[in-house]
């Protein structure tokens, strides 16, 4: 099986080499080479087609993924941006039922408050300071 970029959709397509399953759930006679086994949204990440697929498209999905945030992540260095503790919505999903809306909101309320800022604020003043760096003047 291949699976392919095809739009916003990764796409598993049977090839040449794919040999047909005993159990009649997967690879069978009646799909041919080149035939979509199924698909699955990049951003949604909803499923459609054969079930044989689904384990190979979820695989795909989260390599994809993956590769594409260390794509960003490695823009954002090259820009000056610390990326090697980020926070993502999963870390609140995690903790509440919530939407992934909700999650947003209450990670950015987290992570931009007062408390933390000050906190953020005192770190560096104290790795610096531990670092033996000159502080700058004005």
């Amino acid at each position: 099986m291949k699976v392919k970029k095809r739009g916003n959709k990764l796409v598993a397509v049977r090839c040449e080499n794919d040999v047909n399953t005993t159990d009649g759930c997967g690879m069978n006679s009646k799909i041919a080479v080149g035939d979509t086994l199924g698909s699955i949204n990049i951003k949604t990440g909803k499923f459609t087609g054969n079930t044989y697929a689904l384990v190979f498209l979820e695989k795909e999905l989260g390599v994809y993924k993956s590769e594409k945030t260390k794509e960003a992540k490695e823009v954002l260095k090259k820009a000056g941006y610390q990326v090697d503790n980020l926070w993502s919505i999963l870390d609140v999903l995690k903790k509440f039922d919530c939407t992934n809306e909700e999650a947003h909101i209450l990670m950015n309320k987290s992570l931009t408050n007062k408390a933390t800022m000050e906190q953020i604020w005192l770190a560096i003043e104290m790795e610096g300071e531990m670092m033996n760096l000159k502080p700058v003047k004005g």
